[in-house]
């Protein structure tokens, strides 16, 4: 009888050992803004196992995460939109972050407005958006009907930097869910996050501006997501 607990412990402990990489679990007091699309407390948004928010690289290229500095309030103007404000610390120095959520017909219409009292030297200012390998690997995404298949070897050290592209208007990614659109008028970079040990890809769509001494920069994305079978 030992000798089977034993076993079905030690089979209970390999089945709660994660697989491979996988986002951090939602909050429980995460919010549902639209069917498929959730926030968290400190304004990040997951969309299955997508995961978007604001990230600032300063000049040295150390990142600073919104879930990480962020404690925004959050507002509800009305039924179908949140507003989150508060002030996001990073090295380069503190910014006000207002970011508006609405819902709309199969997703949310984001933007977000950033503003300081000084210029913050940065290198990015971007919502980033991370792609699990596990989902997208070896599949494509298209950038204005551009296909990119997203590659299931990790890149060469050194060669994470997969795409980048200015005025993108509307990029779609595959989900189980069905197609993630994003559609706007942004700078987009895509690379190989597996270069420092995180099982993803990160899509950061950038701010205007997104880099320099920044004062005042926004950013509008429209997210949507199509269910297989359906035109977008």
């Amino acid at each position: 009888m030992k000798q089977g607990i034993l076993i079905f412990s030690a089979i209970t402990l390999l089945l709660s050992i994660p697989i491979g990489w996988t986002q951090q679990t939602q909050p429980s007091d995460s919010v549902d803004l639209a069917p498929g699309f959730r926030m968290r407390p400190t304004g990040g948004i997951d969309i299955g196992d997508i995961y978007a928010e604001v990230v600032q690289f300063g000049t040295d290229w150390k990142e600073t995460e919104e879930h990480d500095v962020f404690k925004p309030n959050i507002s509800t103007p009305d039924l179908s939109s949140h507003v989150v404000t508060g002030v996001f610390t990073s090295p380069s120095g503190s910014f006000n972050l207002t970011e508006h959520l609405t819902a709309i017909d199969g997703g949310i219409d984001f933007s977000a407005t950033v503003k300081s009292e000084m210029d913050l030297p940065t290198n990015e200012l971007s919502v980033a958006f991370t792609l699990p390998v596990s989902m997208v690997g070896g599949k494509q995404i298209t950038v204005d009907g551009q296909p990119l298949t997203m590659p299931l070897e990790p890149a060469k050290k050194g060669e994470a930097h997969l795409f980048e592209k200015e005025n993108v208007r509307q990029i779609d990614i595959p989900t189980p869910a069905g197609a993630l659109t994003l559609t706007g008028n942004f700078s987009v970079l895509v690379q190989d996050d597996r270069e420092w040990g995180d099982k993803r890809y990160a899509l950061r769509a950038r701010f205007s501006p997104g880099a320099g001494a920044i004062k005042e920069s926004k950013i509008e994305i429209q997210m949507k997501l199509n269910p297989a079978g359906t035109q977008h």
